[in-house]
């Protein structure tokens, strides 16, 4: 268990048995101390560096939303994993009050001489001073940022995050998309998938004919701790049938629905969440 989630069990127990006027005084003593602000673990997505598609990482200092009035310089802790999981990149920037950052995954890369085609980033925003008593408003702070793809042809596609590495995460069991891909002009589909769990991880997508809920064809992949993969689906698997859905049997964890990127004739793309 870590540290905060120590404490945190430790606090619930006193709720829980302590005597009310113990309470109290805790909760008195909390409201005068300079506690520290309260964050979500980490917010994760896919980023793709595969020779045709690059990344942008874009995140704006959101405390100086919340907090207009506050002047807040924030610390932006970026890890980058590889499809296996492993770090390949810690980055460290200040954001300053009102401001945003931006981060080239390819140049970035490049410089470091680091190989990556696929994986996660993660990222943490914190107040440079985070005790601040300005920050008691705001409850439990979770980042936020967007992934950015583009392509040398023109394609562009944006997303955000939908999962964060808490360690308490879980698979969270069948999942069938809501979006219909149309078969008109698509050359190929990639499902690009995270796994949000601290362990190995096992799923399949299925793509799946909507109107009879038939199996078209599918791809089984074995999915590191933290780790991150693409399953690649072509045309001629799908072109029975005008337009097909996703399903995958076991998502990684709650929400950790994968990127869809549809890869069209005409060497464009379109990418949204499944």
């Amino acid at each position: 268990m870590s540290g905060r989630g120590f404490l945190r069990s430790a606090a619930d127990r006193l709720a829980r048995h302590a005597p009310p006027s113990l309470v109290r005084l805790k909760r008195e003593l909390e409201g005068r101390l300079p506690t520290r602000l309260a964050q979500s673990a980490a917010v994760i997505q896919a980023y793709v560096d595969d020779g045709d598609s690059r990344c942008f990482i874009g995140a704006h200092n959101f405390y100086s939303v919340l907090l207009p009035d506050v002047e807040t310089e924030a610390v932006a802790e970026l890890t980058f994993r590889d499809g296996r999981g492993r770090v390949v990149l810690r980055h460290r920037e200040r954001v300053a009050s009102h401001g945003a950052l931006m981060l080239d995954v390819r140049a970035t890369f490049a410089r470091r001489g680091i190989v990556s085609p696929v994986g996660i980033v993660e990222l943490q925003l914190t107040p440079r001073h985070p005790r601040d008593r300005a920050y008691r408003a705001l409850g439990r702070a979770t980042a936020h940022f967007f992934v950015h793809y583009q392509n040398d042809r023109g394609a562009v596609g944006e997303t955000h995050p939908l999962s964060t590495a808490e360690r308490e995460n879980i698979p969270s069991g069948l999942f069938t998309s809501s979006q219909l891909v149309s078969t008109a002009g698509l050359v190929a589909l990639d499902v690009i998938q995270y796994n949000a769990l601290r362990s190995a991880h096992r799923l399949e997508h299925r793509l799946v004919d909507p109107s009879t809920g038939v199996r078209l064809t599918g791809r089984t992949l074995e999915l590191g701790p933290l780790g991150a993969a693409i399953s690649r689906f072509t045309i001629d698997e799908v072109a029975t049938v005008p337009r097909f859905g996703l399903v995958i049997d076991d998502l990684p964890s709650h929400n950790a629905k994968p990127v869809l990127r549809r890869i069209y004739e005409n060497g464009l793309y379109s990418v949204s969440h499944a």
